[in-house]
């Protein structure tokens, strides 16, 4: 009998599905050894940005005092934060910006539930945008972006149909990346990918049930 899997984040997914070979299997088993294991904010390395980023945006600081609270973090934290909060705010620029609340979906297929849940809404211009924030180092490859577009296309469909716009922000070059036209082919593939990470799961679930 198929194990229930619980729901995954969109970072795992993407990840999942930016992976090849044995990478794949090492993204599921990463996952799989957190079930159980309740959200430590102290173990979220850019939790306090984020925290920040909402927080101005909120109209609960300002602008000037974002980075005197980044610097509560670590040393090395606080070099990373002070470097991207220098690049969102120079994205930012003149932009008119108008917070709201993005709502939290889910992508779902076959047996896999896939959370989506960008963290700025901003109408930007006069323009809704539901951006979801990548905060790592490394740039971000083709196949990322890709799935996490597809991702965010399809469960905000109703809100792209009135003329919201949604995207990846990097936040590490300050660009924001906006979703072109979606294929077909792209959707197949992301569901053959839902089911492949299905497959590892209970693969790799039923080798440590026999194993124990």
């Amino acid at each position: 009998m198929p194990s229930t899997i619980p729901d995954q984040s969109m970072t795992t997914f993407v990840d999942y599905v930016a992976a090849s070979g044995p990478s794949r299997i090492a993204v599921v088993r990463k996952a799989l050894k957190r079930v159980g294991i309740p959200y430590d904010r102290a173990k979220d390395y850019w939790r306090i940005f984020r925290d920040s980023i909402l927080a101005f945006h909120r109209g609960e600081q300002s602008l000037e005092r974002l980075s005197e609270l980044l610097q509560r973090a670590t040393p090395k934290k606080a070099n990373n934060y002070e470097r991207r909060a220098a690049t969102y705010k120079k994205w930012l620029g003149r932009k008119h910006v108008v917070w709201f609340q993005p709502e939290r979906r889910t992508w779902e297929y076959g047996l896999l539930r896939i959370t989506v849940n960008p963290e700025l809404g901003l109408t930007i211009n006069g323009t809704r945008h539901i951006i979801k924030m990548y905060l790592r180092q490394e740039k971000p490859t083709k196949r990322q972006l890709a799935a996490a577009l597809h991702l965010l296309n399809e469960t905000f469909a109703d809100e792209v149909a009135s003329g919201a716009v949604v995207g990846i922000l990097d936040v590490e070059s300050g660009k924001l990346i906006t979703a072109g036209p979606q294929t077909e082919d792209l959707a197949v593939l992301l569901q053959a990918d839902a089911v492949s990470f299905v497959a590892v799961w209970q693969l790799l679930t039923d080798r440590s049930e026999q194993a124990a």
